[in-house]
């Protein structure tokens, strides 16, 4: 048996997930992942957004960004992510960050710390946040 280690992903590895996937689904939690988006526009220039996907009935943000403090803007983003989410009966949002992005933020918008890393990168803290809608 050889084992090998990869810097990328190819149709071999994609083996894996497709592997799990079936797993999961022979014992009755099927993933369906897809992918979601929230832009927010000036005129044609972005301004920020979010985006993830939703895996398991939870949305997963993997990327918010907003270019600067717009008048609340960020809170404006997560909301629309939220109604949508609601809107599809989504379990809950769950994101991560780290010490020099935003956790004060996200606290302040609902998201509950769940765990943490301490010294995760150049002495940073990363933080794993979620927001329950199903009201547990």
């Amino acid at each position: 048996m050889r084992i090998e280690y990869l810097d990328t992903h190819d149709e071999r590895s994609d083996e894996l997930l497709l592997g799990l996937r079936q797993w999961n689904k022979d014992r009755g939690f099927e993933a369906k992942p897809s992918k979601f988006s929230v832009m927010a526009f000036e005129g044609d220039v972005l301004k920020g957004g979010a985006r993830g996907i939703i895996e398991f009935n939870w949305m997963f943000i993997q990327t918010m960004y907003v270019k600067e403090r717009l008048n609340g803007l960020g809170t404006r983003i997560l909301k629309e992510v939220e109604t949508h989410a609601r809107a599809q009966g989504i379990t809950g949002i769950s994101l991560l960050t780290v010490d020099k992005q935003a956790p004060g933020f996200y606290q302040k918008t609902g998201f509950k710390n769940f765990a943490t890393i301490p010294d995760f990168i150049d002495g940073q803290t990363r933080y794993y946040f979620m927001k329950r809608l199903d009201g547990k």
